[in-house]
């Protein structure tokens, strides 16, 4: 991961290249560049996209890949927005589809899913910058998947949805358990179901 020091806006990333090897956020004006993950983490990553399609699918809302950046303070700063994210997955519940745009989501989704990486795992742990992007604009659910021991860490805004707040303590999950939301309460699968393929150590 490489943090440069210049500011860069929503509008900046429409510049740059598309290159496969490297993904990019910024979070408050300042560019995050990370190294594409590996096979472990995109196994993990199309596991969750069918428990989401399952929930777009029953129309409890729109799923997202992080094909679809997440632009959180677009509503008050549109192209110039400086908090713009590409989540492993994204989620907005029906009836909120307006902050859906071309290039991005233009507001706070109502769920974000991030599987772990080493490049990733500091900017979601407690002080993290991506995580403090997420209570700072009030994201409501926040998920993030553990490779490497085999759990799914499930944080509720402590909050204003939308708005601001603070994750309280999580939910975490081992392969025993069942991933649901209450986005979404009849859809779930199993926690195990992520890790089929992964290697890493079970969880309890």
């Amino acid at each position: 991961m490489v943090t440069t020091e210049r500011r860069y806006v929503m509008a900046d990333l429409l510049e740059f290249p598309d290159d496969d090897d490297t993904l990019c956020d910024i979070v408050g004006g300042k560019l995050i560049v990370y190294n594409v993950p590996d096979l472990a983490h995109g196994l993990a990553a199309s596991a969750l996209s069918g428990l989401l399609m399952d929930a777009d699918r029953a129309g409890y809302g729109i799923a997202l890949t992080n094909l679809h950046a997440v632009a959180l303070d677009f509503p008050a700063k549109g192209w110039a927005a400086e908090y713009v994210t590409h989540p492993d997955h994204s989620f907005v519940r029906r009836g909120r589809e307006s902050i859906l745009g071309q290039r991005a989501v233009e507001g706070v989704p109502d769920l974000v899913v991030e599987v772990l990486s080493p490049s990733t795992r500091d900017e979601h742990t407690a002080g993290g910058s991506i995580r403090g992007a997420y209570e700072r604009f009030g994201v409501p659910h926040y998920w993030l998947v553990n490779l490497e021991h085999h759990t799914v860490e499930q944080n509720t805004l402590v909050g204003e949805p939308y708005r601001s707040g603070r994750y309280g303590d999580p939910v975490l999950l081992g392969e025993k358990d069942v991933l649901t939301c209450a986005l979404f309460p009849t859809v779930s699968m199993p926690v195990a179901a992520l890790f089929q393929y992964t290697g890493g150590r079970r969880s309890p």
